[in-house]
């Protein structure tokens, strides 16, 4: 799967200390067993077989109060530790900041119009992180805004005239297509259709 390639990737190129896929479930089954026994104790202690007496109250009180704190333990393992507990290493952390740069300077586009005129391209070496970022509209947008000219690329070809926005919803749609493909998993045989359309009479 492609997903699992690509843990296994930042794996080897020493962005993780360990597969975050393995992790995860790791820390998933754990929460799971602890909901188990929490489970357990709580049921347990609402057990008629139990002896009417006070300290047997006391007893079951503590008893169902474990069970439940178990519970609220395996929730917050599960939602919030699996996802934290895949540790970066510190090349990790300098690539994910440098990321979380780039993708600010992608979303503030217009206070950094300065640099898109003064490199050629620019445009297109930013918009595959866009794509990444869910920001192609609105990089589209503030090219468009800002009347930066962009070349139609040679490896795009549409039914009408080049428009950036068309351009970027096309890219946009066909990314959205390559991921749900993606997250939903896939056995053997299956294969990943995008098709994406803009609008203006842009497509692939």
């Amino acid at each position: 799967a492609i997903r699992s390639s690509l843990y296994k990737d930042v794996v080897e190129k020493g962005y993780f200390t360990q597969n975050p896929s393995s992790v995860r479930f790791r820390y998933a089954m754990i929460a799971v067993l602890i909901a188990i026994f929490g489970v357990s104790l709580t049921v347990a202690s609402f057990s008629d077989l139990a002896l009417p007496t006070a300290d047997a109250a006391v007893f079951l009180g503590g008893l169902r109060g474990l069970g439940l704190s178990l519970l609220v333990l395996s929730v917050v393992l599960a939602v919030v530790g699996a996802k934290a507990m895949p540790q970066r290493t510190a090349l990790g952390h300098q690539l994910y900041r440098h990321i979380k740069g780039y993708e600010i300077f992608i979303d503030n586009v217009e206070k950094y119009r300065q640099q898109f005129f003064e490199r050629q391209n620019i445009f297109m070496d930013v918009l595959p992180y866009a794509i990444i970022f869910g920001a192609t509209k609105k990089l589209a947008s503030a090219m468009k805004e800002m009347e930066f000219q962009i070349n139609q690329p040679s490896w795009y070809t549409g039914a009408g005239a080049f428009s950036v926005v068309n351009f970027a919803n096309s890219l946009s749609s066909f990314s959205s297509s390559l991921n749900s493909a993606v997250s939903s998993g896939s056995g053997g045989g299956g294969s990943t259709g995008g098709g994406a359309g803009g609008g203006g009479g842009s497509g692939w």
